[in-house]
This record gives structure tokens, sequence and C-alpha cells, in this order.
């Protein structure tokens, strides 16, 4: 054999080793595919790599009333209600868990449910457990929001200059309100903690001007820096007995 090609077919043979090699070794994540992937990808699949197929769907909603959510892409559920009133939330699913994540919260409606459940076209059902980060950031129509039992978290800036709100109904099981979560509410009189609350992030209700009593329970053990700043019209303060830490204000 020509000494240069043999060598030339060694090098090659090391190459692709060497490449097999660094592929074996890279970790596999996480594939997260959006709403407008194929039906060929059901929740739970399990790809040839071994890894979770974690999707999104749509629930939507007409009116005061139900929803419907699709496990495949998107679905539209109806109920009574005045036309042109739509909820549409996007959910993002672990399927490890069965539990969903609201993404986002598209709303012309003047009242916002969060749901305790959801269940998809495949059946399952799943527990809402946390509204993402700026979820429904800067809507302008909700004036109340109610946030289902099985909501433990309320991530950043999630209802942040959401300026029709008046309300908020927060769920039994909600321990942490993200930082800037209701920040700039400017209309938000009343908000309701459930037992649970552990924490109330920075910020989390600063600029609310319309805001006047605050109660926490006995759960609560950290507020955040400035999370009552510029709350000019806050008169009342009640804390629980286990605050262990409240932010520069």
């Amino acid at each position: 054999m020509n000494p240069i090609s043999e060598g030339k077919g060694r090098w090659l043979w090391r190459a692709g080793a060497a490449i097999l090699v660094a592929c074996a070794l890279v970790p596999v994540s996480r594939v997260e595919a959006s709403s407008s992937s194929s039906n060929n990808d059901p929740i739970g699949k399990v790809n040839s790599l071994g890894t979770r197929i974690t999707q999104e769907f749509e629930s939507n909603s007409s009116g005061s009333g139900g929803s419907s959510g699709s496990s495949s892409g998107s679905s539209s559920g109806s109920s009574s209600g005045s036309s042109g009133d739509d909820t549409t939330i996007i959910y993002r699913v672990d399927t490890s868990t069965d539990t969903l994540t609201v993404k986002d919260i598209s709303s012309t409606a003047s009242s916002v449910t969060i749901p305790s459940t959801v269940k998809g076209d495949d059946d399952v059902t799943y527990f809402v457990t946390a509204i993402g980060k700026n979820a429904m950031e800067f809507n302008t129509t909700v004036t109340s929001i109610t946030i289902g039992d099985n909501v433990t978290i309320i991530g950043d800036g999630a209802f942040r200059k959401a300026k029709a709100v008046t309300s908020v109904k927060t769920g039994a099981m909600l321990r942490v309100i993200g930082a800037e979560a209701f920040r700039h509410n400017v209309r938000l009189a009343t908000v309701t903690f459930g037992a649970n609350l552990e924490s109330i992030g920075p910020y989390a209700f600063a600029g609310n001007e319309s805001l006047k009593s605050v109660s926490v329970g006995n759960m609560a053990t950290a507020i955040g820096e400035g999370a009552f700043r510029n709350c000019i019209n806050l008169t009342s303060v009640k804390l629980g007995d286990s605050i262990a830490e409240i932010g520069g204000s």
C-alpha cells in the first residue's frame, strides 16, 4: 500500500473515533417543542435519545366560562359570554411531573382565572403549578385575577404593569411571589393571600398607588427589598410571626 494513503487512512479513522467519543460525552438536554410542533410528537413521548418531550398547548375561553386544552397543538373551547371577551392561556408542559406552567396569558376579558387543573386531549389531567415570567405583562383590560389552588409560584414580572387590575385572589398553595410580579398595577386595591405564602420578592407590589392594606400569614418568612415601595396609600400592613427578613424600603 502507498505509505501516504495508509497514513491518511489512519488519520481519518482516528478523527472519526474522536468525533464518536465527543458525541457520546455531550449531555442530553430536555427538548422543548412549541405548540406548532408536529402531532407526531405527543406529550410524554420519549424520543430516540431517551429524552422527555416538553410541549406547549393552548387553553382558550370565550366570555367568563370554561376552557379546553389540546396536547398536540392548540384548540379553542367556548362558553357563553359576550363576543370579543376572549382569553387564551399558553401552558408549558413538564411531562416528568404532569404539571403546567402558564407561559402566556392573552385576554380582552375583564376577569381571568388561572385554573387548578387542565385536562389535555391526551386525557391526562395536569396540575397548574406556576405562572411564568412576564406571563400577562402590560395587559390593559383585565380587572380581576383569580389564581387556582395548585399554583405555588408566581414568576418575576408575571402581571407587571397590568394597569386595569383592581383585585387579585391567590390560591391556597401559593408559596412564592416573584420580583416585580405586580409592579405598577396602579389600580390594584385588594390582594388576598393564601395561608401558605412564604416570600414576596423585591418590588413585587411597588408603585401600586391604590393599595391600602396588606395582610400576610404566619408562613411568610421574607419580604424583599422595596416590595411595597411607593404604595402611597398603603396604611395597614399585618405581618405574621415568622417574618425573619424584610428588605430595604
